[in-house]
């Protein structure tokens, strides 16, 4: 007897109404060799697309079953792990939510913002953790699925502020600062800017990028609002900082990301003595970079 497997129709009906050894069955025709133990062991510590991106070496399907074993993974682990909240089902809710707050900051009054904000907010306590902050990695599956969403995800806060609705704002703040913690305050200091409040905000900003307890990035992070708000000297400042504070723990990558926004600030403030001092700096930081990563 033939073994079950998934049809073409898949691609226009989801893989729901087919049955796991279906999908299974699928997934060994095309090279990936698993049964539902085999499978439960490999999704027991990752999430849909590491098990997919793990399988990719070994995938045959073309055409219409080209990317089969994305959707598989999936659906399979939504099925064989239930209670455990899907990156995708997470990124939906938020795409839902800025739908709604899209349709809000235009005027719509019967947008579901209230229902949107309560269903995210039913998914938080479920995101997976690491260190008692959301897993890296699964925040990662959120981010890849919410793909350009993503663009409307980082200025969405600062819109709602503009338009009146601030404590729409300041809410999806804290969502955005769950699941990014490296822009804890930052977000909210970018709200404050947007409703008004704008040398308090700057205030923020700066305190934030010179905060010991933040780690290199997330110091960054407050350089990069300053620049988007214009604060060219603070950044300037808080970038000397940061830019000293890596090169002390040889942190090139970090350095090098500051110098870049450093330059920036520096080239529109006219400061050429400043960029006298940096351009040296920098050049050492890409000389070492491209000895240790020479391949």
């Amino acid at each position: 007897m033939a073994e079950e497997r998934v049809d073409k129709q898949w691609q226009h009906q989801g893989l729901g109404p087919y049955s796991t050894q279906a999908i299974l069955g699928t997934l060994r025709h095309y090279g990936v060799a698993l049964d539902e133990g085999a499978f439960r062991e490999a999704a027991k510590d990752s999430y849909p697309l590491e098990l997919a991106q793990q399988w990719q070496p070994m995938w045959k399907g073309k055409g219409q079953f080209a990317r089969f074993h994305w959707a598989a993974a999936e659906e399979l682990t939504r099925r064989l792990f239930a209670d455990r909240l899907m990156p995708g089902e997470l990124s939906r809710a938020l795409v839902e939510l800025m739908q709604a707050l899209g349709r809000m900051n235009e005027g719509a009054p019967d947008a579901p913002v209230g229902p949107a904000f309560k269903k995210v907010a039913e998914l938080r306590p479920k995101v997976p953790q690491e260190g008692g902050k959301p897993d890296p990695r699964f925040v990662t599956e959120v981010r890849m699925r919410l793909g350009e969403w993503m663009k409307v995800f980082g200025g969405i806060s600062q819109e709602l502020a503009k338009n009146g609705h601030v404590e729409d704002a300041e809410e999806f703040a804290g969502i955005e600062e769950f699941l990014f913690p490296q822009w804890a305050g930052v977000s909210r200091a970018l709200v404050r800017a947007a409703k008004g409040e704008k040398a308090e905000a700057l205030a923020d900003l700066s305190r934030i990028a010179q905060e010991p307890s933040r780690d290199g990035p997330s110091k960054a992070n407050a350089v990069d609002a300053l620049l988007h708000l214009d604060a060219l000297a603070q950044a300037r400042e808080a970038g000397l900082s940061i830019l000293t504070e890596a090169e002390q723990k040889d942190d090139l990558h970090l350095a090098l990301e500051v110098g870049e926004r450093l330059m920036f600030a520096m080239e529109k403030l006219g400061d050429t003595a400043g960029l006298a001092g940096l351009v040296p700096r920098l050049q050492k930081l890409h000389d070492r970079h491209a000895h240790e990563h020479h391949h």
